[in-house]
Formats: C-alpha cells, sequence, structure tokens
C-alpha cells in the first residue's frame, strides 16, 4: 500500500473516530419563541408585552458527557432574586406519568426538582445543579447531573417556562421530543413556537467520509 493511500485511510479512521465520539456523547435540541406573547392567566391568557423579562425567545437541552445542560433566553434579562419569578424546564415521560422540573429562582439557586417514584405519598427531591448567567443577563444556562433524570424514562416531553407564580403571567416554548440520539422528532405548540432537533448530522458525516475515502482509494489502484 503506497504512502499516499495509508494517509487516506489513516484520516478515515480519525474522522470516523470523531464523529462516533460525537454521537456517543452529545445530543442537543433547540426551540426560537416569538415576543410579546407572555399569558395573562388571569385575562383568559391574552397575551401581554408587559413583562419582557418572562418574555422567551430561545430555549435549548444539551446532553454532554454525563450533564444535561438547559438554557433559556428572554428578550430584556433574568431576574434571579425575585421570589416569585421562576424559569423552568418541565419534563415529563412520555409513557409514564412520571415528571420532574428542572427550575432557577430565588436567590441565586438552581435545582432538579423531582419525585421518588417508590414512595406514597409521592416525596420530592432536590437536587442541586450549576447555572451562569451571560454578560448582559438574557440568558440563564443550567447544569445538572443526568443521574438526577434516572426516575424520568424517556422519551420525554420538554416545555421552558418563565412565570410569576402570584400574578400568574406566563409564557412557555414546547420542545421537541427528548429521545435516544439515534432519532428525534419535530413538534410545534399552537402558538407557533418551533423546536428543531440536531442529531443525525454525525450519521451524515461517517456516510460522506466513507465514500470519499473509497474514491480516493479506488483512483490509488494501478491500472491493470
Amino acid at each position: 500500500m503506497s504512502k499516499t493511500c495509508c494517509t487516506i485511510v489513516f484520516s478515515f479512521l480519525v474522522v470516523l473516530f470523531l464523529t462516533a465520539s460525537a454521537l456517543a456523547g452529545s445530543y442537543d435540541f433547540e426551540g426560537t419563541d416569538p415576543t410579546d406573547d407572555v399569558q395573562d392567566l388571569e385575562d383568559n391568557g391574552n397575551f401581554t408585552s408587559e413583562y419582557p423579562d418572562l418574555d422567551i425567545t430561545f430555549a435549548k437541552v444539551e446532553e454532554k458527557g454525563d450533564n444535561i445542560v438547559f438554557t433559556l433566553q428572554v428578550v430584556r434579562r433574568i431576574i434571579p432574586n425575585n421570589s416569585s419569578i421562576r424559569y423552568v424546564f418541565y419534563i415529563e415521560s412520555v409513557n409514564t406519568s412520571e415528571s420532574i422540573e428542572v427550575f432557577f429562582k430565588n436567590p441565586y439557586k438552581c435545582y432538579v426538582y423531582r419525585s421518588e417514584p417508590d414512595y406514597e405519598p409521592p416525596l420530592y427531591v432536590q437536587v442541586n445543579c450549576n447555572y451562569t448567567l451571560s454578560d448582559d443577563n438574557t440568558t440563564v444556562t443550567i447544569t445538572a447531573p443526568k443521574t438526577a433524570f434516572s426516575t424520568v424514562p424517556t422519551p420525554w416531553n420538554v416545555t421552558a417556562m418563565a412565570k410569576i407564580t402570584v400574578n400568574k403571567f406566563l409564557d412557555e416554548l414546547i420542545l421537541d421530543l427528548y429521545v435516544p440520539p439515534e432519532t428525534n422528532g419535530g413538534t410545534t405548540d399552537g402558538n407557533g413556537d418551533t423546536g428543531d432537533g440536531t442529531p443525525g448530522f454525525e450519521i451524515i458525516a461517517v456516510i460522506v467520509a466513507s465514500l470519499i475515502a473509497v474514491i480516493l482509494l479506488r483512483k490509488q489502484r494501478p491500472l491493470r
């Protein structure tokens, strides 16, 4: 085998390894939300533009190694020091009644709030997680261990929410189904909010890399 041929094979194997690693270790989906659609639940759910701190524009769920990362962005700023305001990712199993909440609230804390299914009445457990705020305070990113979600079987329905618990104002963005990395579905809620999954790109990359390698290898073969 020629030196050029060996280089091609080695490059292909590197691409294949990196792609397989990415496919196994990461998975994400995200959604965007129109502005001025915060619901006033005491006014028949009519929309209002008076609460830009609740007005979600973007949300994302991303699997990174042993963690799940949740990102939520609003129009004006995330308010972490108001006890009546919560920024929440509500997660519910499609196949069972189990659910879990990931929320960020006063005073600058975030929790994974889950029920223990073996207890009656249900026992709720708070699992601490880490968070960061963007420099302009419009975005909060929450990182939680995957083990905190072990009681809720996949696939999940995931909804990002920002709400005032006292005055009952709410904005929500229904995201994609959270499913194993091999497959993914898309959903759109009644307000035109969309969620778009991105798994599968790595598989396409593997196929393309394989075809390129085959073509180049055939070009290296001497004519008989």
